[in-house]
């Protein structure tokens, strides 16, 4: 065996494992080995006889709270073994000695007590351990981000609904803008509301419509006039000197008297006007100095531009601040009616006991802000946290983290004083990249600042590269030491290899050039781009010599090749080109989700099953290619049809809701019935539900993988996609579900199509983002022609925490300074997401070369340097024939067919339910426990007969009262009664008259006050679910239903109660109950029961004993 390498950073990674007593911040650059730094000092820490319940490591993702776990885990059970890890073999030489070996030996039984998780997870235990000092309910549920955005909208909606039906108050804002253009209006709302939510502490600045700042534009238009007049004639500065006029005209004593709201929002929309940008009211800038020169001379028109722009300037100024208070105004009126929207989503999360993930970090903050012994104990818990990905931590988790790991509550976190060895984080702040989520760089400077007053030799460094060849860290260097070294950048350590040369002749860091027509399109770009990385590929696979995990020479597969691309904007377009060539990919980034045919499928049938009277999609969905209908069949079902009784002249028409027995086709017929049963339960069950049980009962999944072909596993996962999108919606949730896609889809709102693995054999198409912390063979950064995001309408200004509206883009004069830091932070972070792009290559780092790519776009964020490159050239290469995985014949005939069925039969056994509950008429269907939308009351499946309802009744009655939720009094009894019958839906057709409220509370008040009842009232519990097997042979049966009343005794059950309402029940339903009983008696094992007949309160005893 060799010596092992030395590396340049050795120091820092042998201070790291053994310097156990230091809070340290690592800062490891990309591929440096970071996580196996931390699974081993985390071991270390337990060979030192740390506990490991005294442990937290908080991590970026799930995913890597896992993997280190199992790195931990591995890393101990090696050194037991009395191997040594190789990222442990600085500190431990010669393997473990006796005392790390016994208490590494203690910490391996107790590993499940180490704590592995997000920093949401993390928070949510702490909260959880102190639910009373957090004010939350202690079994509260966490909603994701789905499910939260979808209660936030879902809490909207009703707001505004609420809101639309009220009268109309003065002044009233919402009512003003519903009828100015409702529907872009509603869109409005929703987008400041979830801007609100997402800034929860931000505020709105008071209006501010004093003084006459109308005049000032109306007089620096008038002198721009003036000046212009004495001027040589330059046309297109007169033109915009008379639209210029034109704006001071509409804002003319517009602040005299001062606007209510209505005129507030007709202001805010000066008439479109040729010096404004498109789409925009933002004026643009005149570029006139050539044509000044040629109506005044060289010197004299350079001087006569520099006038007009500086009158330009001035008209500007004052236009954006007439602009801007009027945003502010109306801004500030909005978000205060916007406030009520907050307050209902607090309350609903209240009563439904849910968190989401702000609550989770507040919660947490507060706990260690406003508990100092509660802050103290959790420091004494975990002695040691763990962070990972520490660049990426927020504000507000790095104040719970520097709280629990301080000695003392400071003022501040920043001013926190940390607990020796209480904290270890690791991160890189060049990979900075998620300010969309929090996360800014500035936080990082902060709590670097931090740490390096207190502890300035606690900043450790650690550079050496295991992934990527040394020309590939030679062009990373060139490329990002200077724009990462700049100003708002944390600085840049070169990055140093540890890896030889290459097992190929090609050059590990090197460009293709993309030549398009000057002016093309990024569309173009993107086509021409997708067809030279795609033909790429193809050359590269099963050509390319690279090594594997275990060292070995092996070919490239498509699994070793990732596009990443910056935004996920018309990735479709190179998943087509590489699907073309028959490459299988596995896509994360793709935003074309309704683009696809098997999701416009699903589509009409859920919008089928929403709305019968639309004919529409139900002809879409018959003809579409889930069911195969011609025109011509679908012709002859409708002529078939029989005439209307009572409009015989009518024209027929084929719908969901024709009479199955009328259509002859087989086809047709079995697809309408499937439909209608469906659509009895739209208003019982949730949208994902019933969407899943009509793909299974119209073999959907079966279809697609016949239609699709190659394309089978995506058309398969994008169903899953669909279904995932249904998820939110509560019961009753299906019309809703519907509208929501239809908007979307007229809006052209991005979903991200399934995820297809192709079993790891695939090329990754994936965002940047998504790809951080990972590596590929070969990496090829893509649609960078695309061009970056403009501004968002509405503005956080961090400095004094405010929002602010950017009306058809204007900025005001005092927004623009924050909102040009802003762009610099993003333009910062954007050189920052290159460098993680860069950073992923193991063997190959190809980087297109756009030459038309515009100047706003993604290709010129970074010098790439693609003159140092060399052109990739493969045309040497000739693509390797993909092995693809060929079936089998089948080799069944009809014979061995019938002979394995007839097997399969005579060894199945025929199981028989008996479901007695199904058929009470005191009960009403129960399907699976489904949430409902908030303010939505339990829907049966059809209409309650009014003679059903005082035992439905009853029943709810006695269980609430056996499970305390009731109190006993009567006059609360009743009114409980009353709210019941309201929630039901009753078919009153049948004449029967409605039972009285104060009738049934007497009859629960008299059964429960039977003296055999009231014996077993303290060990009973209501609503006792029961599936069990009654028989094995030879008929077998099984029994599933819902006992009303059970005794436990024991821990066994003792008796067994069955409630009616029957008020005078012949004796053939009295055995019929009797035999129910009894079956409910074997099931439980129970030795006696009683049938309850509560309108006589007469009972009667049924023992196993009993005859049937």
């Amino acid at each position: 065996m060799g010596l092992p390498m030395t590396l340049a950073d050795d120091p820092a990674r042998l201070r790291i494992l053994t310097d156990l007593d230091a809070t340290l911040l690592v800062e490891a650059a990309a591929g440096t080995g970071k996580t196996a730094l931390m699974a081993g000092r985390l071991t270390m820490l337990l060979a030192r006889g740390t506990e490991p319940g005294a442990i937290a490591a908080i991590t970026f993702t799930e995913l890597a709270a896992s993997g280190l776990a199992t790195r931990v885990q591995r890393y101990v059970e090696e050194l037991l073994a009395g191997r040594v890890p190789q990222p442990l073999r600085l500190a431990l030489p010669n393997g473990l000695n006796v005392d790390q070996r016994r208490a590494l030996s203690g910490a391996a039984a107790k590993l499940d007590e180490l704590t592995t998780a997000t920093i949401h997870a993390f928070c949510q235990t702490i909260i959880s351990s102190y639910a009373v000092e957090a004010d939350i309910d202690p079994g509260a549920r966490i909603l994701d981000a789905v499910q939260a955005a979808a209660a936030f909208d879902s809490v909207f909606e009703q707001w505004l609904k609420r809101r639309l039906n009220a009268p109309e108050r003065p002044g009233d804002a919402i009512a003003t803008l519903s009828r100015d253009d409702p529907r872009r209006i509603v869109d409005t709302l929703q987008e400041l509301a979830r801007f609100r939510l997402r800034y929860r502490g931000a505020r709105a600045l008071p209006a501010e419509l004093g003084g006459r700042p109308d005049i000032d534009l109306v007089d620096a238009v008038a002198d721009f006039r003036r000046w212009i007049s004495s001027q040589p004639v330059e046309p297109k500065t007169l033109e915009l000197v008379g639209e210029l006029e034109t704006l001071a005209n509409f804002y003319a004593g517009s602040f005299d008297p001062p606007p209510d709201f209505a005129t507030l929002w007709r202001l805010a929309h000066p008439p479109q006007l040729a010096c404004m940008r498109r789409h925009s009211f933002d004026l643009l800038t005149p570029r006139r100095k050539s044509a000044w020169e040629r109506v005044a001379g060289k010197e004299r028109g350079a001087l006569l531009n520099e006038e007009a722009t500086a009158c330009f300037e001035r008209v500007n100024r004052c236009y954006r601040t007439v602009l801007g208070r009027f945003a502010t105004a109306l801004v500030a009126q909005l978000a205060a009616e916007l406030d009520e929207v907050l307050d209902d989503y607090a309350a609903f999360k209240r009563a439904a006991a849910v968190l989401d993930f702000d609550d989770l970090l507040e919660k947490a903050r507060a706990l260690v802000r406003q508990h100092d012994d509660v802050r103290r104990a959790l420091g004494e818990r975990y002695r040691h946290i763990f962070v990972d990905e520490f660049q990426d931590t927020d504000p507000v988790q790095t104040e719970i983290l520097f709280g629990i790991a301080g000695k003392d509550r400071a003022g501040r976190w920043q001013d926190s004083v940390l607990r020796a060895g209480a904290l270890f984080m690791v991160g890189d702040p060049k990979q900075a990249i998620y300010r969309f989520r929090g996360a800014d760089i500035g936080s990082y400077s902060q709590a670097r600042a931090a740490v390096e007053r207190q502890l300035p030799e606690n900043i450790v460094q650690v550079t050496a590269n295991f992934r990527s060849r040394p020309d590939i860290l030679r062009h990373i260097n060139r490329c990002f030491a200077r724009p990462l070294s700049g100003e708002g950048q944390p600085g840049y350590v070169p990055l140093t290899s540890t890896l030889g040369d290459p097992d190929h002749d090609l050059p590990c860091a090197a460009r293709i050039t993309v030549d398009v027509p000057p002016d093309s399109r990024p569309a173009q770009i993107r086509d021409a781009e997708a067809e030279a990385v795609a033909d790429l590929c193809t050359r590269l696979i099963g050509n390319l010599p690279i090594r594997d995990e275990d060292g070995a020479i092996v070919p490239l597969t498509a699994g070793g090749i990732a596009l990443l691309a910056p935004t996920g904007a018309e990735l479709w377009r190179y998943e087509r080109a590489l699907e073309q060539r028959g490459l299988p990919i596995a896509s994360q980034a793709g935003k074309s989700l309704f683009r696809r045919q098997e999701v416009q499928d699903l589509l009409a049938l859920a919008r089928v099953l929403a709305d019968a009277g639309d004919t529409l999609a139900f002809g879409a969905l018959l003809r579409g290619p889930l069911v195969g209908l011609t025109e011509e069949e679908l012709l002859d079902i409708t002529v078939g049809l029989p005439p209307h009784l009572d409009r015989a002249e009518a024209p027929q028409r084929f719908s969901v809701l024709t009479d199955v027995d009328h259509v002859a086709h087989p086809l047709a017929r079995r697809t309408l019935a499937i439909l209608q049963d469906l659509r009895k339960r739209v208003r019982a069950t949730t949208p994902a539900l019933l969407l899943a049980e009509a793909i299974e009962r119209l073999a959907v999944r079966a279809t697609l993988a016949a239609r699709e072909g190659d394309r089978s596993a995506r058309a398969a996962a994008n169903l899953e996609a669909f279904l995932e999108r249904a998820r939110p919606y509560g019961v009753r949730g299906l019309r809703k579900f519907v509208r929501d896609l239809a908007r979307e889809w007229r809006d052209g709102v991005p979903h991200n199509e399934g995820r297809v693995d192709a079993e790891g054999d695939a090329i990754e198409i994936i965002t940047i983002h998504s790809a951080k912390g990972l590596e590929w063979p070969v990496v090829i950064p893509i649609n960078t022609g695309t061009l970056l995001r403009s501004r968002e309408a509405f503005v956080y200004r961090a400095d004094d925490e405010t929002l602010h509206w950017l009306i058809g883009d204007v900025v005001p004069p005092e927004l623009l300074r924050a909102l040009e830091s802003e762009d610099d932070s993003l333009a910062r972070e954007r050189e920052r997401l290159w460098y993680v792009a860069c950073t992923r290559a193991r063997e190959l780092l190809i980087v297109p070369e756009l030459p038309q790519a515009e100047q706003r776009s993604w290709a010129r964020i970074v010098d790439l340097a693609h003159r140092d490159l060399p052109q990739l050239v493969l045309s040497h290469l000739t693509p390797v024939a993909r092995v693809t995985d060929v079936a089998p014949p089948n080799t069944q005939t009809p014979e061995l067919f019938g002979a394995e069925r007839a097997a399969i039969a005579a060894a199945a056994m025929p199981l028989q339910w008996l479901r007695p509950s199904d058929h009470d008429p005191d009960r009403a269907p129960r399907g699976e426990a489904i949430a409902m939308e908030p303010g939505e009351a339990p829907e049966t499946e059809l209409p309650v007969g009014a003679g059903r309802v005082r035992g439905l009744i009853l029943h709810k009655l006695m269980e609430e009262m056996l499970t305390g939720e009731l109190a006993e009094e009567m006059p609360v009894v009743a009114a409980r009664a009353r709210v019941l019958m309201t929630q039901l839906i009753i078919d009153a057709d049948n004449g029967a008259k409605l039972p009285d409220p104060e009738e049934i509370a007497v009859t629960v008040a008299r059964t429960l006050a039977l003296p055999e009842i009231a014996a077993l009232r303290p060990s009973l519990a209501p609503e006792w679910p029961i599936y069990a097997m009654l028989s094995a042979s030879p008929a077998a049966t099984a029994l599933a239903g819902r006992i009303d009343a059970i005794a436990v005794q024991d821990g066994q059950p003792a008796v067994v109660l069955d409630w009616k309402s029957d008020v005078a029940p012949s004796e053939q339903d009295r055995r019929d109950h009797a035999a129910q009983l009894s079956d409910y008696l074997r099931a439980t094992g129970a030795p006696r029961g009683a049938v309850v007949y509560m309108t006589d309160g007469v009972i009667r005893w049924v023992t196993t004993r009993t005859p049937r």
